[in-house]
């Protein structure tokens, strides 16, 4: 009986622990997408008339950004729908 119970416990241990250990991995994903959104920004900003870098160094970095770029126009055409963002972040369905 005792045996049984620790390899419960031992079991539900790891799986709640694989569990916050992808939990964390997301928030972390998200967390690299907004600060590859926000080195965009700085780097682009003179596209929506913001003063930035030389555009020089802009396009230097343009063949390194293309991912970025992407998700910076997805993010600005969203951008009029601001509580849609915040709930895709919490996986309502």
């Amino acid at each position: 009986m005792s045996n049984k119970l620790f390899k419960y416990l031992k079991d539900f241990i790891k799986s709640f622990d694989q569990h916050l250990k992808s939990e964390a991995t997301e928030e972390l994903q998200y967390e690299l997408e907004e600060m590859e959104f926000v080195f965009a920004l700085l780097i682009y900003s003179s596209l929506i008339g913001i003063p930035g870098i030389p555009e020089a160094v802009a396009i230097e970095l343009l063949p390194y950004m293309g991912e970025e770029l992407e998700r910076f126009e997805e993010k600005s055409i969203d951008s009029d729908d601001q509580l849609a963002q915040l709930f895709s972040k919490f996986n309502f369905e």
